[in-house]
């Protein structure tokens, strides 16, 4: 594509329809009919899409201000100069409100002889295993099941008691998915306050 300053295009514009074309303007012209005939290709194909045509039009953004500046960082957020911490994720501790159940080993408890090694003792972890299931209600609902973890002094095998039947493998559940649509598209709430 060619990069044709505004005032330029005028001026060559202004040369066309005086019929006062110089030599140089031959190449220009030759370049802005390749640019336009590319740019008419590609809004004829199906797969053009807004940010194939920018890239195309002015290029890829390679290189930002901040980055070139590090100055600019600074003045732009000038309380908080560090960068912004986790995954964006809720942790089990973050679902105040969900019905928690305590599932036990079905099989083993505190002192048991060990499955696998079959010579070590099993002992019960600190921390339970924790599984969040979110199911869409009035709004949203959560279920937190903290599963017992043994695990074997000798051998370090960790055993955790299953989940309970019909609680599926994924943490948002299909009812959940289309209430957060309903809320943030139907109701307009944006989606970090859901």
């Amino acid at each position: 594509m060619t990069d044709l300053p505004f005032e330029e295009g005028r001026e060559l514009v202004g040369r066309i329809l005086s019929k006062s074309i110089i030599e140089d303007d031959y190449g220009l012209l030759a370049e802005v009919v390749e640019s336009h005939m590319s740019l008419c290709t590609a809004l004829k194909e199906k797969n053009a899409t807004i940010r194939k045509l920018q890239h195309m039009l002015f290029g890829a953004p390679t290189e930002k201000a901040s980055t070139i500046i590090p100055e600019l960082k600074k003045m732009a957020n000038p309380i908080k100069n560090e960068e912004p911490t986790g995954h964006g994720r809720n942790g089990a501790s973050s679902y105040t409100g969900a019905r928690k159940e305590t599932l036990f080993h079905p099989f083993l408890k505190k002192g048991d002889l060990c499955p696998e090694c079959q010579k070590g003792k099993v002992y019960m972890l600190a921390t339970p295993s924790v599984l969040v299931r979110i199911t869409g209600m009035a709004p949203l609902g959560a279920n937190l099941y903290e599963r017992q973890q043994l695990r074997c002094n000798l051998c370090g095998e960790v055993f955790v008691a299953d989940a309970p039947e019909g609680v599926g493998h994924e943490k948002y559940d299909e009812t959940a998915a289309s209430m957060v649509g309903l809320l943030k598209y139907g109701a307009g709430m944006p989606f970090n306050r859901i």
